[in-house]
């Protein structure tokens, strides 16, 4: 086993994080670009916050918004103009994993020589030398991208969604005050569960065994299941909420990669669905888990096993039997979160009649058109096997 790890961005977390800890970052008089989604903000009392504190600090803020789940390029790049006329000091994402995701594709689109297509950065991986400083006040748990160097992007009008990283794109510092989630509606705390734990199962659940880090990603799975139901309820409790954010947290920060290859194959699958139906990210994932786990059944069987045995308590039966069990046991707990099954289960979702061939190529190509996956495991026959159950 080898590494090398590197995480830049310090991360403050509790109730009024922002008022205890922003100062240590933003120096008096900075100028400061606030990027968020819709009106949440105003309501779970991120915006007032924030205000408050970039006021006392008598800084020059602009705030820009409409920034939307699976982060739309056209309107990131509206921003990109901003930044490049404002020249901010700070780049703050005050909002959830999509808006931040969102800014740090900004802080370094920013950067290019006005003209350029910025995509580059997704299709090719191609970044400028530096980034704007990007700086979190989190408001919706699941992504990790508070204190990771990845973002998701999506180009509606060609139908693309991609994901990107680089060492310039690590926040500088994240604030994450749970008191902010207490207002989220139902769908988007189930979206945040489910995302966590396909975040870990897409790193996790591979065919190699690292002993003391698998132990780590069954210990975020199990408390998400743990505390699921309770949190789905009406006006659950601060701890709970605060239980969450940090086991989404934990479920994407890569310190529990060191030493041990990820797969991300069920994300790749579920990223094109959202391009095709504009599903919420996690309903995507969670459609498409279980076929993914039955497709690679064999490879993966013994990790799916121990899951079984120290997430869902199945001690009894074969290694195989409990493996099955395992994939059961996800089916139930996603039905019972009230996540999708199937793309028909999806409101508004429009199946046409070549949908599985077209999403099949979309995957495909997103992923350069050869195996992908853990050590290549997955191949175009599986990703149609896939959809054709799926698309239905």
């Amino acid at each position: 086993m080898k590494w090398i790890w590197r995480n830049t961005t310090q991360v403050g977390f509790g109730e009024n994080a922002v008022v205890d800890h922003i100062a240590k970052f933003i120096k008096p008089h900075s100028k400061v670009i606030c990027t968020f989604g819709g009106g949440s903000i105003d309501q779970n009392g991120a915006r007032a916050d924030v205000t408050a504190a970039l006021t006392k600090l008598q800084c020059d803020v602009k705030w820009e918004g409409g920034i939307p789940p699976n982060p739309e390029f056209d309107r990131l790049m509206e921003i990109v103009q901003v930044v490049r006329d404002f020249q901010p000091d700070w780049l703050l994402s005050v909002g959830g994993g999509s808006v931040l995701d969102g800014t740090k594709f900004i802080a370094a689109a920013a950067k290019f020589e006005p003209g350029r297509d910025a995509w580059c950065i997704l299709s090719e991986g191609a970044f400028p030398p530096d980034a704007f400083q990007i700086g979190a006040v989190l408001t919706l748990p699941a992504t990790g991208s508070e204190w990771n160097n990845g973002f998701v992007i999506s180009r509606r009008s060609t139908k693309e969604k991609l994901a990107s990283n680089n060492i310039t794109t690590y926040p500088k510092f994240s604030l994450l005050d749970p008191k902010y989630t207490m207002t989220l509606p139902a769908r988007q705390l189930r979206n945040g569960l489910y995302d966590a734990m396909c975040h870990c199962i897409d790193q996790f659940l591979t065919s190699e065994v690292v002993p003391m880090m698998d132990n780590f990603w069954m210990s975020v799975m199990k408390e998400l299941v743990d505390i699921s139901i309770e949190l789905l309820k009406p006006n659950s409790s601060l701890e709970l909420h605060a239980r969450l954010i940090q086991a989404a947290s934990f479920g994407l920060n890569q310190i529990f990669t060191l030493g041990k290859q990820s797969c991300w194959a069920i994300h790749m699958v579920g990223h094109q669905l959202t391009a095709q139906y504009d599903i919420d990210h996690g309903a995507t994932l969670a459609i498409v888990t279980p076929f993914m786990l039955e497709e690679l059944f064999e490879e993966r069987k013994y990790l799916m096993a121990r899951a079984s045995e120290f997430i869902f308590n199945n001690r009894e039966g074969t290694e195989d039997e409990k493996a099955r069990k395992f994939i059961a046991d996800i089916r139930a707990w996603i039905k019972a979160i009230g996540q999708p099954a199937k793309v028909s289960e999806w409101p508004g979702a429009k199946i046409n009649e070549n949908d599985v061939a077209t999403v099949t190529q979309m995957v495909m190509q997103s992923v350069g058109n050869g195996p992908f996956g853990y050590n290549g495991q997955v191949t175009q026959q599986i990703v149609e096997n896939i959809l054709r159950k799926v698309i239905a």
